[in-house]
């Protein structure tokens, strides 16, 4: 017999670009654990939008409530069309509720990356750019593909006209996949290979990471590496989400340390972790492998 669990890491920069004008990370990501459903949650905010970043905040935490209250519901749904008007609709309803909402909701303009998963079930949507990558059978796979607009550095926005209809929905069984990643376009310039279509070999080494040492430490890992390593690739604000999947014998976890076996039998909520990595030499080593274009 053997025990698994998913574990859970994320975070997220303010790109070069809005460092230096003074502009706060438009990106908001979100990882939690409860009552046997683990979830991951991204958001882009538009640059051009003055209270993305609000927007971007709302639409992750208003979605992970979502899926926590009606997984069921919604992996049963038959109708995805009608699903996916009503989450945007709920996302629309919660972005007015933001304090001192200014009326136009295109001003908290954002992607949205997310999957939630219950036993071998799986609910995941993505609106936008930014990318959802799996491992699965040893082998890294792109998820689901970042959606660009008609013009180069355009996407499109949970606040977009007929944003349902840009809303890609997927439901299914997670089967052998043992690691999935969310992350923002700005990322994704360094762990995304556009020509060949091809995730970097960085990310399996982020999943071996996080199945061997506690999520929080991965965290701040994560949190290291795109602050010192990808954001310089990019102007743009930088973000990652990832689930990894550990299977142990019973023996094996009861003889794990304290630390370990709190955080693998933990159930826990994850705001973005902006501490710097305990072990450096652990940093280096994710930082390294990204593809070249």
């Amino acid at each position: 017999m053997t025990i698994t669990h998913w574990k859970i890491a994320n975070a997220q920069t303010a790109g070069r670009g809005h460092l230096k004008s003074n502009i706060p990370c438009q990106d908001y990501t979100y990882s939690m654990q409860e009552n046997g459903l683990t979830i991951l949650l991204l958001a882009d905010g538009a640059g051009y939008a003055k209270h993305s970043h609000k927007g971007a905040e709302a639409v992750v935490k208003k979605t992970a409530s979502l899926l926590a209250d009606h997984f069921d519901e919604y992996f049963t749904a038959e109708d995805d069309d009608q699903l996916k008007r009503v989450i945007i609709r709920e996302l629309h309803e919660e972005i007015k509720m933001i304090e001192g909402f200014e009326g136009d909701i295109k001003q908290y303009a954002s992607t949205l990356l997310f999957i939630a998963i219950k036993g071998d079930q799986y609910v995941a949507g993505h609106i936008g750019d930014g990318l959802i990558g799996k491992e699965q059978d040893g082998e890294l796979k792109v998820f689901s593909f970042p959606e660009n607009g008609q013009f180069v550095n355009t996407t499109f926005f949970v606040t977009s006209e007929d944003a349902w209809k840009h809303f890609r929905l997927y439901k299914g069984l997670v089967g052998t996949a043992a690691g999935f990643v969310l992350m923002s376009d700005g990322t994704a310039e360094s762990l995304f290979n556009k020509k060949e279509e091809r995730l970097a070999p960085a990310i399996t080494r982020m999943f071996e990471w996080l199945r061997d040492h506690p999520s929080q430490k991965i965290s701040a890992v994560l949190a290291n590496n795109l602050d010192a390593v990808i954001k310089e690739q990019t102007h743009d604000d930088c973000s990652i989400a990832i689930a990894s999947l550990v299977t142990l014998d019973p023996e094996v976890l009861l003889a794990a340390d304290n630390e370990y076996l709190r955080d693998f039998m933990g159930t826990h909520s994850r705001l973005p972790d902006e501490r710097k990595p305990s072990n450096p030499e652990l940093g280096q080593e994710i930082a390294d492998g990204a593809p070249s274009e």
